[in-house]
């Protein structure tokens, strides 16, 4: 393999590998060991520690995605990267062996990726108690700065909005690249709404020419170790307000 390739599944799999959480975040452990499963509040009486509950559901939730994502993620740069993958990837012709499977779990990865931002901008719900159905929650809307409810939390929301709609550059550019996320969220609208971004057509429907696996997967990649850094972020104040609570309610 050439050594470009080496480099680029070594940047690559380091990114992935960065992407870690702590065990068990959010559990309240009693003194006999065992851990406080569930509560659920009465409607405008809501206990102290159930905030902590709603934030370990979050958590619980993330960590199951985040085990499914790392999986496709790391399958997808073995099949991506395999020889019979580069050698034989043609624009025109249906992919087939193991680049159909890189596409396979690409697409594993993008869709399960899709539902880590909607998980940070539940984060943010809860945190800062918007008043928003947790069902009608839609991360694009939680992080414009124009909604009046991002005042709450106005450098986090200026920073992931600016990152959400970040244009396209020239992908010979340093790491990571620009507009990882545009061009991500629109593959998944392409696989959602359209033909298969993974197979090459022109027609009135849509003209759209198929990209190697490798391309796309670094942007995904890159997308999803940016998403899970803004996760980090916003876990950390979670425990720390976590912490507060629990002091405060069992003390």
């Amino acid at each position: 393999m050439k050594k470009q390739y080496k480099n680029e599944i070594k940047y690559l799999s380091n990114l992935i590998d960065s992407v870690s959480y702590l065990p068990n975040a959010f559990t309240i452990i009693q003194s006999d060991g065992k851990y406080i499963f569930g509560i659920t509040s009465v409607p405008g009486k809501e206990l102290p520690v159930a905030k902590i509950l709603e934030y370990k559901t979050l958590f619980d939730t993330l960590c199951d995605l985040d085990a499914k994502v790392k999986y496709s993620l790391e399958m997808a740069i073995k099949y991506a990267y395999s020889r019979s993958a580069i050698k034989n990837f043609h624009m025109i012709k249906k992919p087939v062996g193991k680049e159909l499977l890189a596409y396979y779990y690409i697409e594993n990865a993008v869709f399960r990726t899709s539902s880590l931002w909607d998980i940070l901008a539940q984060f943010y719900r809860t945190m800062y108690a918007l008043d928003i159905p947790y069902d009608k929650v839609y991360y694009k809307a939680i992080f414009n700065p124009q909604n009046s409810h991002c005042s709450k939390f106005k450098d986090a929301a200026e920073e992931i909005h600016a990152y959400l709609i970040e244009e396209e550059d020239d992908i010979n550019g340093d790491n990571p690249w620009k507009g990882n996320h545009a061009v991500v969220n629109e593959y998944r609208n392409k696989m959602t709404h359209r033909n298969s971004p993974n197979v090459s057509v022109a027609s009135n429907l849509d003209f759209n020419l198929r990209l190697p696996p490798t391309l796309i997967l670094k942007r995904v990649i890159e997308d999803y170790e940016k998403a899970s850094r803004f996760l980090k972020e916003v876990i950390a104040k979670a425990m720390e307000e976590s912490r507060q609570i629990f002091d405060e309610s069992f003390d």
